[in-house]
């Protein structure tokens, strides 16, 4: 959160009228499809980027009605999506006073999202697939001729060999990061 805003004005815009909020204007409308490349690039659904972007590019904590709304997004989708980037960590629950809905905030500090992202989705990755590597070591054994066992032999080392250098890597990297 922008902290050269007074608090106040960041939870005052409030809706049109009960339970209506602004369409998206082209500046939110281009943040947002930035956010979906990113989202598309990273293995991510679509919907994960629509709302991070709308929470990144809001002046005020976004609620799910108001993300319902504007984004025309269903109250399933909407929650599920707004609980899974909070477990990610990137966004952050916040309080405001006298209203019982659940507000959020982006976390914007990009060594905090890259460090949440690699713990929580590349580090599961490698521990799984680890375990797939000595499997596909026997697999290749079976293979019908001399050749194609030598050529997967190789090939599956050098996975165990990618893998070992990013695992080596990665606790480095998230040390830098923090």
């Amino acid at each position: 959160m922008d902290s050269s805003l007074p608090t106040e004005a960041l939870v005052s815009a409030p809706p049109l009228e009960a339970g209506e909020f602004m369409s998206l204007d082209e500046c939110e409308r281009g943040v947002i499809e930035i956010f979906v490349s990113a989202a598309d690039v990273l293995g991510f659904p679509r919907s994960l980027g629509e709302l991070y972007g709308l929470a990144y590019i809001s002046p005020q904590p976004i609620h799910l009605a108001e993300v319902c709304e504007r984004l025309q997004m269903s109250k399933g989708s909407a929650s599920q999506g707004l609980r899974t980037l909070r477990d990610l960590g990137a966004l952050k629950p916040v309080y405001i006073a006298g209203d019982r809905r659940d507000f959020f905030q982006p976390e914007i500090k990009i060594r905090v999202l890259v460090g949440r992202l690699l713990a929580e989705r590349l580090r599961p990755h490698l521990e799984r697939s680890s375990g797939a590597l000595v499997e596909l070591k026997n697999e290749a054994e079976s293979a019908a001729s001399p050749q194609v066992k030598k050529f997967r032999k190789e090939r599956i080392e050098m996975l165990g060999a990618w893998q070992k250098r990013i695992s080596t890597f990665l606790p480095l990297l998230q040390r830098i990061l923090k």
